[in-house]
């Protein structure tokens, strides 16, 4: 089940396809274009906008219109690759199922019954539904669910009116589990997106992260560069992932018992007084934090984990002896099984341990900040009770990306008003009141993306390819154009798209026209003032990348928290009436004949976003259910074999799921990938293509830090033959 390093890294297959990361691989891409496009007359700077990652691209014109798309060799971080979904994005261009001009619903919300409206009586009646809501009833009766690149200038509006009820599941589910962790601990949240602190590291601990799987290109780079040099790889997961195939440690953990490893491995730091002894006088709570993982020894982890004695000693003991130079990856999707932030905590606290923490370079967290739990779930029930009258679906598909998708279905049925504005016409747009065509991210220009690169930030935006298609417009002069309907148009002061962007550019010294004949990237090294690297003035204010506890004592630098130290007790969780250190809760266990079903990412698509791209389904064109290979053989199952699934609810999948027989995953849990099963007719590609996860996601706990329900606490079962019909 090892494959050797160097054929990993001689082939780019992470995932086990071809395709994943490097620019000559998406062959079916490369000879459509190959075969029509003729010499390439016009290369245009962009930056994708299928995924969080942004990676920045160039769009090769062909002489006769064709284009293909490639990395941007200008990007350090990205090195000019690009992932197979940025390669195949050019068929949004020309793809006969995406949304073409504005509709209004004429029959039952779920039908996809619409007429043909004008973009004025389209704005209009939006408009008009906020300034009437807004004024009677306040913002906190609207609600925006959101969740793409183009979400920005919405967002600025929905927060112009003071909104309280703007829900982006990628957010919350990543993100703000990630700012709480981290933020109480450091006072400051590192991007998994590029970690700077990962170019010198010995040692890299992946928790639940599935790198290759979801295919983020400049993290993808790093770690690649990384098992390159040889450095020491730990693995914890219940799947033998991708990453875990290139492990020198891999931990099969029992799903949920994350926490209790990671107290385990602070009580053994602790009791063997292997912490760096220059951290005691900067940190808070170190007494007690030893008092709360003081029972997690390493019999009793071993037992709660399911993982050997001397597997959990020698992956502690191979992060101690990197020391400073050990990187435990942040991780994106975070929402598991409840309790989701003391597991974050108690991993940026065991980085704190180690002496290795996220550079100063970022993002700080705000204590000072009003923080209210943003639930979808109350959100839903809001939508459905007529408490919001208006609600917009923007560049999001809550129908996938949140559990319940039966209820949402229920509540958009009973809402007020719905409006909806996608490039594509998925689930969600069926039960909304108007629809608008967005302009695809190679049609339009979004906000300024900056990365912060260790030495240097890069700013970038991108340039339209082509003229937006049909009756599509780009999301600025779309949101310009409600704000002025509803009232509120000073929150766009700006003419046009490159008004802003020209503006924004302009306090940076630079403009749209320089960033544009830099291909699309400009680079500024941080300027070094009294020993640390700082951001020109003109920039975001940032401080130097500090890593070694040595260095803050020579520094004198405090951390960005209430104490000015690391905060193993937070006084600040503790005022809010949560739990000042990291605390863990056993998992729900599954019911007699049920197994935890475990989701992850497809390297060939972007969830739901990417499901109609007929390139892409022919590499993967549904997912299946991975199964251990030794209960498989207890059930008499088959590999290739079809089963449906029934949740302890009694939900059911819509169709059958083929079951990968593997001895790559435990006996108690199956997986399987999250982004298919789409129920939108109007996608005829991606039409009932696999089973969703989302929809046998009836129960999860909620995290009480963070507000968020943890998805992994679904159980399921397989019916066969006639049960299964």
């Amino acid at each position: 089940m090892k494959c050797s390093r160097r054929t990993l890294l001689k082939t780019g297959a992470l995932s086990g396809l071809s395709l994943a990361c490097f620019p000559n691989n998406a062959s079916v891409a490369k000879a459509a274009y190959q075969t029509h496009a003729g010499k390439i007359v016009e290369k245009i700077p962009t930056i994708c906008g299928l995924c969080k990652a942004s990676c920045p691209m160039l769009a090769l014109k062909g002489k006769y219109g064709y284009v293909r798309l490639t990395g941007n060799p200008r990007s350090p971080i990205h090195a000019g690759t690009l992932c197979a979904r940025g390669m195949a994005a050019v068929q949004l261009l020309d793809d006969p199922d995406r949304l073409k001009y504005p509709l209004k619903r004429v029959g039952p919300r779920g039908q996809g019954a619409w007429k043909r409206i004008t973009w004025d009586e389209a704005v209009a009646e939006i408009a008009g539904q906020i300034k009437k809501a807004h004024a009677a009833f306040g913002p906190e009766s609207l609600a925006l669910l959101c969740g793409s690149s183009s979400t920005a200038f919405i967002r600025k509006f929905y927060e112009g009116i003071s909104c309280p009820h703007i829900y982006d599941s990628s957010q919350m589910h990543s993100a703000a589990i990630r700012e709480l962790g981290y933020g109480t601990v450091f006072g400051q949240v590192p991007d998994p997106a590029f970690l700077p602190e990962l170019e010198r590291a010995d040692c890299l601990v992946l928790m639940g992260c599935h790198i290759g799987e979801n295919n983020q290109v400049s993290q993808l780079k790093q770690v690649c560069d990384f098992l390159n040099r040889g450095s020491e790889l730990v693995v914890v997961d219940p799947r033998f992932s991708a990453m875990a195939a290139k492990a020198d440690h891999y931990l099969a953990i029992r799903p949920g018992t994350d926490t209790a490893l990671i107290l385990g491995w602070i009580h053994y730091i602790l009791a063997q007084g292997l912490y760096d002894p220059l951290l005691g006088d900067q940190v808070v709570g170190l007494e007690e934090l030893r008092e709360a993982v003081s029972t997690y020894t390493l019999d009793r982890t071993a037992e709660l984990t399911n993982i050997p004695v001397d597997s959990i000693r020698r992956a502690v003991q191979t992060m101690v002896d990197a020391g400073p130079r050990t990187v435990i990856m942040p991780g994106s999707h975070l929402s598991w099984y409840g309790a989701d932030v003391d597991r974050v905590r108690a991993q940026a606290i065991l980085s704190a341990l180690l002496g290795s923490w996220p550079s100063r370079s970022m993002q700080k967290f705000d204590f000072a900040a009003q923080r209210k739990s943003l639930s979808f779930a109350d959100i839903i029930n809001q939508i459905g009770t007529k408490k919001i009258k208006v609600t917009a679906i923007w560049g999001q598909n809550p129908l996938q990306s949140e559990m319940a998708p039966y209820k949402t279905i229920t509540a958009l049925k009973d809402a007020e008003f719905v409006f909806a504005c996608d490039v594509l016409p998925s689930e969600s747009t069926l039960y909304a009141d108007i629809i608008l065509p967005e302009a695809s991210f190679l049609e339009r220009m979004d906000d300024l993306h900056t990365w912060d690169i260790g030495a240097q930030t890069m700013t970038g935006c991108c340039f339209p390819v082509v003229e937006p298609g049909h009756e599509c417009r780009d999301p600025y002069q779309i949101v310009k154009d409600i704000a002025e309907g509803s009232g509120q148009g000073k929150l766009f002061p700006a003419k046009r798209i490159h008004n802003y962007l020209d503006d924004a550019l302009t306090k940076q010294g630079s403009s749209l026209d320089s960033l544009k004949k830099a291909r699309g990237l400009l680079l500024k090294n941080k300027e070094k003032r009294g020993g640390e690297l700082q951001e020109p003035a003109r920039l975001e204010d940032t401080g130097e990348s500090i890593s070694f506890a040595a260095d803050i004592a020579e520094t004198g630098m405090d951390f960005p928290t209430p104490s000015g130290k690391i905060e193993f007790h937070s006084a600040w969780l503790a005022h809010n009436g949560f739990s000042p250190v990291p605390v863990y809760e056993p998992p729900a266990t599954a019911p007699d004949g049920f197994l935890r079903l475990l989701y992850g990412r497809c390297p060939a698509h972007s969830q739901t976003r990417t499901a109609g791209f007929t390139w892409l389904n022919h590499e993967v064109p549904e997912n299946v259910l991975w199964l251990a290979e030794s209960l498989a053989g207890q059930l008499g199952i088959t590999d290739g074999e079809e089963v449906r699934l029934e949740n302890r609810d009694g939900f059911r999948s819509l169709k059958r799921i083929k079951v990968k027989v593997t001895p790559g995953i435990r006996e108690d849990c199956c997986y399987m990938t999250h982004g298919f099963g789409n129920r939108s007719p109007f996608i005829r590609d991606a039409y009932l293509r696999g089973v969703s996860d989302s929809a046998l996601m009836s129960r999860g706990k909620v995290d009480v830090v963070s507000g968020t329900r943890g998805m992994r606490d679904t159980f399921v079962r397989l019916l066969r033959g006639g049960n299964g019909s």
